[in-house]
């Protein structure tokens, strides 16, 4: 994969190779993709509360009220476009 990239192969072939390697990856360590079950949505919010909102503020829109005193600022999650970008393991 490195050499195909230093070479500037395709990007079809960088993907091939790359997906190659995730797969075999996926072999020699199953790990789930994905939940198991859906999330339990009411836990979620609590330990968002409790955790996330400080920075990422209570809608996630990155401007919580500590947010201000971080160097790198929060993600905002309220991002649709970053979100679309997102699985729902991840």
């Amino acid at each position: 994969l490195q050499g195909v990239i230093a070479a500037k192969g395709t990007p079809e072939e960088v993907a091939r190779i790359a997906h190659g390697l995730a797969a075999d990856l996926l072999k020699a360590y199953p790990v789930p993709l994905a939940p198991g079950k859906a999330p339990a949505l009411a836990r979620g919010a609590t330990l968002f509360a409790q955790n996330c909102a400080s920075c990422h503020g209570m809608t996630g829109d990155g401007h919580g009220p500590d947010a201000a005193k971080l160097t790198t600022p929060p993600i905002a999650f309220s991002e649709i476009t970053r979100a679309r970008q997102r699985s729902p393991f991840a």
